[in-house]
This record gives structure tokens, sequence and C-alpha cells, in this order.
């Protein structure tokens, strides 16, 4: 009994040990503004302040450069605007009980690393990316196998090219070991990009049920089980499915990464983000990522205008003006994470949202 009780007292310190191990590097980390230019060099030691209150721009100015491209926005300008991104992710993650420390030799496990199957990697570049389906992940997947040399331009993949080729050449985090993916979340740039989330859902309506094309057949099977669709001429019967397609992810989950939200795919609660874009400032986004992420010209690849594009006012007033306003405050509700986390305004109506430059 006296030796397994010693047994106890030895495993409980040494575990109170460990915290406290934990604690402390943790604390030195977040106040030591040279371990973030050691790794990612001036932008995230710039990017990563702790008080939005700093900014030389007014809250409601961060706000409207935060989803428009309306006003000019400099370099100086998109670190502020990265800044309040990262801060408000920060302070919405806590408000859930994370808290927000990215300690990864602690944090991954075989469990989580698994969960790592949206990020990937280019070693050559120290960089990671977590792409979300809908949210321009087609061209950045594209920029990727350029910068890797499998192709020499981009401009003639197809988009099922696109993510064949990917799938074969460019390594997700989830392959590696768990020291090794660890390490590289730990030393290495990782951005995403985002996309408000109501036009996200309206993206892959239009893309994967709505048009009909020889790719996209086994997802309008498996939603014909769900919502009213006409197999046989691609065509949907009656002008309420786009509703009944509505109320079902209202309802249901969806498994698949194009229903999937994307804070599940992304974990931006686990995964310490040096940039956050959006496709309502994809311009200026995908400048800054090219030149201070990846140090390579944004010329190096050219990209491409959606085959299926969701970005007509007048196309979105179309589709969303046909919901009640029950149906969008129960489709908010299933999706209002993704809405908090990213700094998306919940509309009083779809009729509301404005939609500035998207592309799939």
């Amino acid at each position: 009994m006296e030796y397994r009780n010693c047994l106890l007292i030895i495993f409980i310190f040494g575990m109170l040990g460990l915290y406290s191990y934990s604690a402390v590097r943790q604390s030195a980390i977040d106040n030591n503004p040279r371990y973030w230019e050691r790794r990612n060099g001036m932008i995230s030691k710039v990017i990563f302040q702790k008080n939005i209150t700093e900014s030389s721009y007014s809250l409601n100015t961060l706000r409207e450069l935060d989803s428009s491209e309306k006003i000019d926005c400099n370099e100086t300008c998109q670190i502020e605007v990265q800044k309040y991104r990262r801060i408000l992710l920060r302070d919405q993650c806590a408000s859930l009980g994370y808290n927000y420390s990215f300690d990864y030799q602690l944090l991954i496990d075989n469990s989580f690393l698994r969960k790592l199957n949206h990020f990937i990697v280019l070693d050559k570049y120290r960089v990671i990316y977590s792409y979300i389906p809908k949210a321009g992940c087609t061209n950045w997947k594209r920029v990727f196998l350029v910068l890797h040399g499998v192709v020499n331009t981009a401009s003639e993949l197809e988009q099922h090219q696109t993510h064949e080729l990917t799938d074969k050449y460019i390594r997700k985090l989830s392959s590696y070991t768990v020291e090794e993916a660890a390490r590289r979340l730990q030393t290495y740039k990782i951005f995403t990009f985002v996309r408000n989330p109501f036009v996200r859902l309206l993206s892959a309506y239009k893309d994967k049920i709505e048009k009909p094309t020889g790719r996209n057949l086994r997802y309008r099977k498996e939603w014909s089980h769900r919502i009213p669709i006409n197999m046989a001429d691609g065509i949907t019967q009656g002008p309420d499915t786009f509703v009944q397609y509505v109320k079902y992810l209202s309802h249901y989950t969806v498994i698949n990464e194009h229903w999937k939200d994307m804070h599940k795919l992304s974990l931006p609660c686990h995964i310490s983000f040096d940039f956050i874009g959006k496709l309502e400032t994809l311009k200026r986004d995908t400048e800054f990522v090219m030149y201070n992420i990846l140090e390579t010209k944004p010329e190096i690849v050219t990209f491409r205008s959606s085959t299926n594009p969701t970005n007509s006012n007048q196309l979105v007033e179309n589709y969303l003006s046909k919901l009640s306003e029950k149906e969008t405050d129960e489709l908010f509700d299933q999706m209002k994470l993704d809405f908090r986390l990213f700094g998306y305004e919940m509309p009083q109506t779809f009729r509301n949202i404005q939609n500035e430059s998207y592309r799939t």
C-alpha cells in the first residue's frame, strides 16, 4: 500500500511539474516578441498584438475594412485588419472556453492529427494552408502546385485536375508523424481563407446540386434523397428546392466537406493562424499572402474566375429572398459559430447580405 501511495505522489508531482512548465513556457512565448519574429518574420511579430485599442484605425473603420474592398488598404492597413481578425477570433474562442494557447507538443496526439486533413504543406516555403471548400481553395491549390513544381502554369488546370494533383503531390499535415506535425505548426506560417457562411452555402448549392454536370452527379444523387431534384434533366423540381435545401441544413448535419462548418475544418481555436483571408477582400488578401507569407510575386499565378460565380448581388438576392425570417434564423442558429469566430454579422434577413467580389 505504501509503495502504491509513493507512486501516486510521484505521479501527481510529475503532472504538476509538467503543467507548470507548460504554463511558464506559454507565458514566455506570449510575452516575447522575438519568438514571433523568429517564427514568421516581421509580419507575425507586428500582427500579434493583444490590445485592439492600440490600432490607429477606429473600430468602425476596421469593421468596414474587414468586410469590403471599397476602402484602399496598404500593407500597414492590412496588418491592422489582421490584428482585428485575430483578436476577434481569440476573444470568441475564449468565450467558448478555449484558453487559446498553442503548445502543439502537448496538443497533438494521433486523434487530433487525423483532424488536420484539410491542412496542406509546402515544406520548401515553410507554409501551411488550411483549405476550406467553397472559399477559394481551388485557386490556392493551383498556387501550391505551381510553387511545388508540379505544373508550370495554373491557367489550364481544371477544377477536378487541381484537386487530383493536389491529393497526389501536396502533403497533408495529417500525413506527418505527431512530432513532425507539431514542429511544423510551431515554426511554419499558417493561413486560411473564409467566406460569409450563407453565401458559401449558396455557392455549394449552385455548384454541386443545381448545376447539371457529370462531375457533380454523385452530389445530386446524394441530395435527391433529401430534397426534390429531377435527376433526369438536371432541373430542380419547383421553386422551393432551395428553401428545402436550407431547411435540411438547418436541422441536419452534412458530413461532406462542402457543407461542413468552416471552424470544423480549420480548427481556429486550436491552431494559431498568421493570416486569415476573406473572399470579401480577396484581391488585397491574396496579394498580401503572396508577398508576405509565400514571399513570391502575385503574378506568378493568375487567379482564375469561377466557372460558377456567386458574385452578383442580384443573383444572391434572387435565391435568398425566397427564405422567410424564421428560415433565416433557423439556418443562422445552425451556423452561428462560423459567424462568431470569423467576424461575420447576422443580417436581419438574407436580403441584407452584401456580397462583394465573391469567387468560388
